[in-house]
């Protein structure tokens, strides 16, 4: 079984107002889904959903009605491209 609790560090410099930490994604995720699962953040906000996914070999799906916070998801996808 899995904890009820989920100790994470939640920094108060994310660029989205309701913005959760990638170890937050990473922990939930690691919960429910295997590598090479598929998942989907409906309202990916700034993208933290991206790293997580990646750092578990999983692939991500975000899409996001805000257009200042799809701009800052698609920065998160091309720092994540440089990054690899």
């Amino acid at each position: 079984g899995y904890r009820d609790v989920i100790n994470v560090n939640q920094r108060t410099d994310l660029p989205h107002p309701a913005g959760k930490p990638m170890e937050l994604y990473k922990e939930l995720l690691s919960y429910s889904a295997l590598p090479g699962d598929h998942v989907a953040d409906l309202f990916c906000g700034h993208g933290p959903i991206f790293s997580s996914a990646e750092s578990l070999h999983l692939l991500a799906t975000g899409t996001e009605n805000n257009e200042q916070y799809y701009s800052m998801a698609v920065e998160t996808l091309s720092k994540l491209e440089k990054d690899r």
